[in-house]
């Protein structure tokens, strides 16, 4: 069962993490901040960009795809740790040691 994330004091917004879906006590879905973003941004070429790259590298483009997924994957695990970090500091007052330096800078 996905365990749902009740934000402020109201619970008028509850996030579940499994379906990455926000709503409110009615029912109504609203929109993540990415996907939010990804209906505004202009799509990415990765395939177009990736062979002129590998081109002018002299090198093969599966070798900068690669390069790019696992940057990708480094992301979604950093904003991750980062994001759940930040919402133990806001809920609980607790976060990693190594974050609480810059979390308390922005209070």
């Amino acid at each position: 069962m996905a365990r749902i994330e009740r934000f402020g004091t109201s619970d008028a917004i509850s996030f579940e993490p499994k379906k990455h879906r926000y709503t409110d006590a009615s029912g109504a879905e609203y929109k993540s901040v990415s996907r939010l973003l990804n209906s505004i941004e202009i799509p990415f070429d990765r395939e177009g960009i990736s062979s002129m790259m590998a081109k002018g590298n002299k090198i093969r483009q599966i070798e900068i795809l690669d390069e790019w997924d696992a940057k990708l994957k480094s992301s979604h695990v950093w904003g991750n740790w980062i994001h759940d970090n930040l919402e133990n500091y806001h809920k609980l007052g607790t976060c990693d040691e190594k974050l609480k330096p810059a979390v308390q800078e922005i209070k």
